[in-house]
């Protein structure tokens, strides 16, 4: 199987079953998403016929696949910006909304592109997780720069 073939199926079953949902795993425990990282590396030496003992990040990196956590967050990014673009399902737009203005004059009242960071719920781990208070957090995390990119395009090149 040339390596071409063995991508191509490594991301219709393997990396497809990473990402669907893969935002309801931001900050969970390390373990869980060490265990998803391993099948990422598998799945890398695989289809570039990598031996064991190598190390493998630079090859992740000719793959152009992002760590497992990197890709949650960047998975999170990308659905915030599908909201404010208002491109995104109706019931993620709810969930969200832009900080509102503060009276008083500080750097972070001039900031029209961050989105207003909801409290979380009683349970400290999955509060921590659900959309409404991951995706604030993780939006407000990124530069203006990022967060005012003119097309979907440019934000994600930057991202």
């Amino acid at each position: 199987m040339t390596p071409e073939a063995a991508a191509t199926l490594v991301s219709a079953y393997i990396l497809s079953r990473l990402d669907y949902c893969n935002s309801l795993l931001f900050n969970c425990h390390d373990y869980l998403s060490d265990r998803l990282q391993l099948v990422m590396n598998n799945a890398a030496r695989m289809i570039l016929r990598i031996p064991k003992p190598a190390h493998i990040s630079p090859h992740l990196v000719t793959l152009h696949w992002l760590p497992v956590k990197s890709r949650i967050r960047y998975k999170l990014a990308s659905l915030c910006y599908q909201c404010r673009c208002e491109v995104a399902p109706e019931y993620l737009k709810e969930m969200i909304s832009k900080r509102e203005r503060s009276r008083y004059n500080t750097r972070s009242s001039s900031d029209t592109s961050a989105l207003q960071d909801m409290p979380a719920h009683s349970q400290k781990t999955l509060g921590d997780r659900c959309f409404s208070h991951a995706a604030p957090t993780v939006w407000n995390s990124l530069p203006i720069e990022i967060r005012t990119s003119e097309s979907q395009a440019s934000f994600k090149t930057s991202l």
